[in-house]
């Protein structure tokens, strides 16, 4: 009897410690995520030096956390390039100018020391399917457009051509993944996305960012 009683207890104990733990955790609000982006495709950087560019970012990150922003997204891929030191991608242009040339620093790295100390968190934004934009006429040795041309297409500007291009991969039996921004995807190339990959049930992988009613100034 002794026995049983003190497995008993032991229960009760147990069921009020899991709803005690359960109250507390009800009772703390959710964190926000209250983030921005800072982007380098849009030419901010080019033409600085490190410590005029360490000072833009320093105006940007203390303005930010002035407002409250705990997380920045910060924009380290534009183009197949990079804006930290990789074995896989050239130096992007849009630090020095020129594609490939060793900028001195890593602006990644210093962004993530500049975060933490501010008590921000700090996301890589890479855009993984653009291998170059309008501007840039010049590619590095080292681009993958240099090193493995077979694996990119040249769709043109418009969703629609892009859409019907991940169409005829998937049916060739790839699995493609297309992105673009999500008024366009959703409004530019619903035909295609319709007709050409959701009739046939083609296994097309859409992604879309800056979901909204216009693109804005890459936020909206």
């Amino acid at each position: 009897m002794q026995k049983i009683l003190s497995s008993f207890l032991l229960f009760l104990c147990f069921i009020a410690g899991h709803f005690s733990a359960s109250a507390q955790l009800g009772s703390t609000p959710k964190r926000e995520f209250r983030g921005t982006w800072i982007q380098c495709i849009n030419g901010q950087f080019q033409g600085l030096s490190p410590q005029q560019m360490q000072q833009r970012l320093t105006h940007q990150l203390n303005i930010c956390q002035a407002a409250g922003i705990n997380a920045v997204m910060f924009q380290v891929r534009g183009e197949a390039d990079a804006l930290y030191s990789s074995l896989y991608e050239p130096w992007s242009r849009f630090l020095t100018g020129t594609q490939g040339k060793d900028p001195g620093w890593d602006p990644l790295a210093w962004m993530v020391k500049e975060c933490h100390k501010r008590n921000m968190e700090i996301h890589a934004w890479i855009n993984p399917f653009r291998a170059k934009t309008k501007g840039t006429s010049v590619l590095a040795a080292n681009h993958p457009i240099k090193l493995h041309p077979d694996r990119f297409f040249d769709c043109g500007i418009a969703e629609g051509n892009m859409m019907a291009v991940a169409a005829g991969l998937a049916a060739s039996g790839m699995i493609p993944f297309a992105s673009s921004f999500a008024m366009f995807a959703a409004g530019r190339a619903f035909e295609q996305i319709r007709n050409c990959i959701g009739y046939p049930h083609l296994n097309v992988k859409i992604g879309a960012t800056h979901a909204g009613i216009t693109v804005g100034e890459d936020g909206a």
